[in-house]
C-alpha cells in the first residue's frame, strides 16, 4: 500500500575512464514492524500477509515497538518488564537494554542512529544508543507527564506530548516542540492521545513539514498539523491509533480499534476477516479520505521501513550499490586517483557512501590524500567543498530535486 520514494542516485568516483552502467535491480514491498497486545514483536510488509516473529513475549511482559534504526538493522523497543529502552535485531533476538534509560515510558531513534530520545516522569532525555549517562533536554513541570518524544527528520527538534492537570483537575494534552539541544518548549496544538500503550503516537512526515498524531478518546481520529505551526486538521473520526507516514508522505498507516464503528470487524461484509481482531491495519491518503482496511488482526505500535531495493552498477573495477532501506549508496573502486599538476600527491578513494535525510546529504568516504574535493549535484544545483585529508565526511544541505551525483577527488 505504501509508495516508495524513488530517487535516481549515482555516486561517481573521480577516476578517469570509469563509466557506471546499471546491470541489476531487485525490489520487495516496504517493511512493517509492529507489536501486539501480548507484547510480541513482528515483521511483515505493509500489505500484511504472513508475519515473521522477531521476539516472542511468551506470556511475559513483552515489548512495545518504538522505532527503526536508520540502517534498518534494529528495532527500538520499550521493554515492559524493565521499563528500559532496548534493541531487537531485525533478524530477531532477545532485547538488549540501553544503559541509562531506566524508567522510560517511550522514545525513538535520532536520524543518524547514534542516540535515542526517551521520556521519564522527570522529563525528556537523550543518550547514546550504546548506553551511558543521559542528557536532560527538558524537565517535566509539576502536575504534568511528558511522553512520546520523537526527533524531527533533520535532528534539530524533538516533538513530544505533555499531559497536564490544573488545580481544578482539568486535563489538557498538548503537542510540544523543543530544540534537540534543549531550550524553550513551544506549544504546537492540543487534543492528542498521550499514552503510547493506548495508541498514542507522534509521527513526522519524511520532509519534516507535517506531524501526524492520534487524537484523544474525547475526539478520536488521526490528525495532522504543520510542524511550523498552524491549525490541526482531522483526517479520520474513528478510534484510530499509532499513525505513521509512508516514506514519500503520500499515505498514513494506522491501527483502527476493532470495536470502532468504522472498523472492518463491524462491517456487514468485512473485507478481511480474522478470529483475533483487536487493532486492524488501515491506510489512507495523507491529505485525508480514501481510508481502507489492509488486514484485520492485532497491529499495534506501527513502524515502517522503506522497501528493500538494490541497484548495482559496474564498470572496470568500480561498483555502485544503492539500498533504499538504509538510504545509503556505496561506491567501491580498487583504482588510485591522482591530480594533474606539479608535483601532485597521489591519493586513493576506496569507498563513497551517501546518506539522504530530507534536504541533508551526508557524504562519507575512505581513502588517503593530502586534501579532498567533495562535489554534490542535485538536479541542476551543484555544490562543493574542500576538506583536509584527515576528514572523511561532509554534509551538504541542498533544497533541490532531481538526479543526484556525488564525487570525491583527492587534491594535492
Amino acid at each position: 500500500m505504501r509508495a516508495v520514494r524513488r530517487i535516481a542516485l549515482l555516486a561517481v568516483l573521480a577516476v578517469v575512464g570509469f563509466a557506471l552502467v546499471p546491470i541489476a535491480s531487485t525490489a520487495t514491498a516496504p517493511i512493517l514492524v509492529y507489536s501486539d497486545f501480548n507484547g510480541s514483536l513482528f515483521q511483515a510488509t505493509t500489505s500484511a500477509g504472513a508475519a515473521k516473529t522477531l521476539y516472542d513475549a511468551g506470556g511475559g511482559a513483552g515489548v512495545q515497538a518504538l522505532g527503526l534504526s536508520p540502517n534498518g538493522a534494529n528495532v527500538l523497543v520499550l521493554d515492559n518488564s524493565s521499563s528500559q529502552l532496548a534493541i531487537v535485531p531485525v533478524g530477531g533476538g532477545t532485547p538488549a537494554a540501553i544503559g541509562g534509560t531506566n524508567a522510560a515510558t517511550s522514545g525513538g531513534y535520532s536520524p543518524d542512529g547514534t542516540s535515542v530520545v526517551f521520556a521519564t516522569a522527570a522529563g525528556i532525555y537523550t543518550v547514546a544508543v550504546g548506553g551511558g549517562t543521559p542528557r536532560q533536554i527538558t524537565a517535566t513541570p509539576d502536575g504534568a507527564t511528558d511522553t512520546l518524544p520523537v526527533f524531527s527528520p533533520n535532528g534539530r527538534t524533538i516533538a513530544f506530548a505533555r499531559d497536564t492537570f490544573d488545580s481544578d483537575g482539568n486535563e489538557t494534552d498538548t503537542l510540544e516542540l523543543v530544540p534537540a539541544a534543549g531550550g524553550t518548549v513551544q506549544d504546537l496544538t492540543t487534543g492528542l492521545l498521550p499514552d503510547p500503550a493506548s495508541g498514542g503516537r507522534i509521527s513526522f512526515s519524511p520532509n519534516g513539514t507535517t506531524i501526524a498524531f492520534a487524537g484523544s478518546y474525547d475526539n478520536s481520529g488521526i490528525f495532522v498539523v504543520p510542524a511550523a505551526g498552524g491549525s490541526a486538521t482531522q483526517l479520520s473520526t474513528d478510534t484510530d491509533l499509532w499513525p505513521v507516514f509512508s516514506a514519500d508522505a503520500t499515505k498514513i498507516l494506522f491501527s483502527r480499534d476493532a470495536f470502532s464503528s468504522g472498523a472492518d470487524d463491524q462491517s456487514a461484509s468485512p473485507a478481511s476477516s480474522s478470529s483475533n481482531d483487536v487493532d486492524e491495519l488501515w491506510s489512507m491518503s495523507a491529505s485525508g479520505g480514501s481510508a481502507a482496511v489492509i488486514s484485520q488482526g492485532d497491529y499495534e505500535h506501527l513502524l515502517i521501513a522503506a522497501a528493500k531495493s538494490t541497484t548495482t552498477t559496474t564498470s572496470g573495477s568500480s561498483t555502485t550499490t544503492k539500498n533504499t532501506t538504509t538510504g545509503t549508496t556505496t561506491t567501491t573502486t580498487t583504482g588510485t586517483t591522482t591530480t594533474t599538476g606539479t608535483p601532485p600527491k597521489p591519493g586513493t578513494v576506496r569507498t563513497i557512501t551517501l546518506s539522504i535525510s530530507g534536504h541533508r546529504y551526508k557524504v562519507a568516504w575512505t581513502g588517503t590524500a593530502a586534501a579532498w574535493k567533495v562535489t554534490l549535484k542535485v538536479g541542476k544545483k551543484t555544490v562543493s567543498a574542500t576538506v583536509a585529508g584527515s576528514v572523511h565526511s561532509h554534509t551538504f544541505t541542498v533544497k533541490a530535486t532531481g538526479v543526484v551525483h556525488v564525487s570525491v577527488a583527492p587534491k594535492p
